[in-house]
């Protein structure tokens, strides 16, 4: 590659080899390095927590979680909304359950001052293209704030609170310092995204860039799947048994996949057992936005159309504390199993939206209901009794219908992929996957080819997941990249070949500008702890000192041009100095791709040994 400003200072031009090799050792590996804790933040996109875990020398392999979340609002839960408040400096004032309890008051009170941010998560999803440090989110009021901020400041809190917690249990003041911190994201992440969580990791204290290896970015369905193999079979719906399932059903050699329903996406991977009971990874990442926010999005339309949309943006613009209470209650009431059994859905209807009813309607609500639905009205499936919006199970069904004919049609388009022939298994996590209807659908669509299992506390697989994952990282050996790598070279030009249009001439040679060098194709295998030694690269001009590369990626793994469609420049360069200009272009520059959850690269300059490493930079703003 080269400058980003020139093609003039592009630096290198042939390649001459490619192999894997053994990772020197550059120090210890993660989880070599033992910390007495190792804790894991699942930051959602609906919800969020952590869990944790000591490395005692007894072996016990206990995970705790914080079960008080919510208890001031007579909740008790594993987990607390991802919801943010800051006071009008961009101070923090609450998270969770008492952030969305807070501002809803503060809107009561017509104070627009605040910063509130919830559900911010899914701002990474898809913005490769754009994301960098200084990318902006809006609050609720429409003040713009820097995206790495809210997310540092949301991290610092669960930081502390696990900290808080871990005190609690042992009662020993651990510093942020002495833990072992493990960040979980989606694994259909791009690097930009998961290089932000990285850097928001490092400004909320876990750790340093100097430091690196105590922060470990988890991919979700990884973690999870290492949580469900050491569980017993009683532990998964419907199952029954004490024998664990890594020895009953996940031997050696058998494929299966993770299919992790949160609240924002969906998100697959594939993989096998090998031997030494590590994993390998057999098919890149996918997924998409079929999360349970999909449903909550469908209940929100349903209204709109039960009451009618001027209705419904009076009582949201006029009591968003109790439009926060009614959504609440929903997102409890849509995990009941009651729609299966073909009982009514019961939600509780807050004083204020009756009242505004009552006004409507002069006191028959059903009437009301009646005008909007018209035809479609059906007094068994929609009515209002006693201050409830009681909902039939046809009605709940068509709330659920989008996000699982999404996720259904999805898993059979991947299942036919020949690299997935031989899959067994299906293990479902997250949130959404404790739906009773998608549990259902799951099992009459796959049920006959595959086996399913979905253990009993699906929301915390992944958390849970993360913390045996951040004991043992190196279990899992091989990853498939969802994408394909490449930097930009000159190459001595091939008439009939290569593309007229990109011929120049450098110093009386003519050159072909724009070739894209692959250094890494979209789904190749690559084990954790190796490098891929990429091409070797010479100078394009004798009197260089240095070599500049930039990186692309590719949606297409035999891509010939960066200029090629589906091509995009990564920002951000890497130099390495090459300051013996003796040999003229008769120099070699290495390259070498360190495949971890992120990606490393590392530039040495053989005549001279001068080397330069870096994980390549997804946030640097283009200039």
């Amino acid at each position: 590659m080269a400058d980003s400003h020139s093609h003039h200072d592009l630096d290198y031009l042939t390649s001459l080899s490619t192999h894997f090799s053994r990772l020197p050792n550059f120090g210890s590996e993660p989880g070599q390095e033992k910390y007495d804790v190792v804790a894991a933040i699942d930051f959602g996109t609906s919800f969020s927590g952590f869990a944790f875990s000591f490395n005692h020398r007894d072996g016990s392999e206990e995970i705790y979680m914080n079960r008080e979340w919510g208890s001031a609002q007579g909740y008790s839960t594993l987990k607390t909304p991802t919801c943010l408040l800051l006071n009008p400096y961009k101070k923090f004032v609450k998270f969770g359950f008492e952030a969305a309890e807070k501002y809803a008051e503060l809107e009561d009170a017509k104070d627009k001052k605040f910063y509130c941010f919830d559900r911010f998560k899914m701002m990474l999803h898809g913005s490769e293209a754009t994301l960098n440090r200084n990318s902006l989110l809006h609050a609720r009021n429409g003040k713009p704030m820097r995206a790495l901020d809210i997310f540092s400041k949301a991290l610092a809190f669960l930081k502390d609170k696990a900290l808080e917690r871990i005190h609690k249990q042992s009662g020993v003041e651990y510093t942020a310092k002495e833990v072992r911190w493990v960040v979980t994201v989606p694994a259909i992440w791009k690097q930009s995204a998961k290089q932000f969580m990285r850097e928001a990791a490092y400004e909320a204290g876990l750790s340093s860039s100097i430091n690196s290896d105590q922060v470990i970015i988890a991919l979700e369905p990884e973690a999870a799947a290492v949580y469900c193999r050491q569980r017993k079979l009683r532990e998964f719906v419907e199952e029954k048994g004490d024998e664990i399932v890594k020895d009953t059903l996940v031997p050696t050699k058998t494929q299966y996949l993770v299919i992790d329903n949160g609240g924002g996406t969906m998100d697959i991977t594939a993989h096998e057992i090998e031997d030494g009971d590590t994993i390998n990874e057999i098919y890149h990442a996918t997924g998409g936005e079929f999360g349970g926010t999909k449903v909550d999005k469908e209940f929100q339309d349903q209204l709109d159309q039960i009451f009618g949309k001027i209705f419904m943006n009076e009582f949201r613009r006029a009591h968003p504390s109790d439009w926060l209470e009614l959504m609440n209650d929903f997102e409890v009431k849509k995990r009941s199993d009651r729609v299966m059994t073909g009982e009514i859905t019961r939600i509780r209807l807050p004083a204020n939206f009756i009242n505004l009813l009552r006004h409507e309607s002069e006191g028959n609500y059903n009437a009301i209901i009646k005008k909007h639905l018209g035809k479609d009205y059906d007094d068994e499936e929609v009515k209002i009794s006693k201050d409830y919006l009681c909902l039939g199970p046809r009605t709940m069904k068509r709330l659920f219908e989008p996000a699982i004919t999404s996720i259904v049609d999805h898993l059979k388009d991947l299942l036919k992929e020949k690299d997935l022939r031989e899959v067994k298994l299906l293990f479902l996590v997250g949130g959404f996957s404790e739906s009773p209807l998608l549990q259902a659908r799951i099992r009459e669509v796959f049920n006959r080819k595959y086996s399913i299992l979905i253990p009993n506390d699906a929301q915390t697989a992944v958390v849970k997941g993360a913390v045996m994952f951040g004991k043992r990282p190196e279990i899992v050996v091989e990853r498939c990249l969802s994408e394909t790598y490449g930097t930009e070279i000159y190459q001595e030009f091939i008439p009939h070949y290569h593309d007229f249009r990109k011929m120049v001439m450098i110093e009386g040679e003519a050159m072909c500008k724009d070739i894209f060098s692959i250094l890494a194709k979209e789904n190749e295998k690559v084990k954790r702890g190796q490098y891929k030694k990429t091409f070797k690269y010479n100078p394009v001009r004798r009197s260089q000192t240095a070599v500049s590369f930039s990186f692309y990626t590719s949606r297409t793994p035999n891509v010939r041009y960066i200029t090629d469609e589906g091509v995009r420049k990564l920002p951000g360069y890497f130099t390495v100095a090459s300051p013996d200009t003796s040999k003229g272009t008769n120099r070699s520059i290495e390259l070498r791709l360190y495949f971890e959850t992120e990606l490393k690269v590392v530039g040495m300059d053989l005549e001279t040994g001068n080397q330069a490493s870096t994980h390549i930079d997804f946030l640097s703003q283009m200039v």
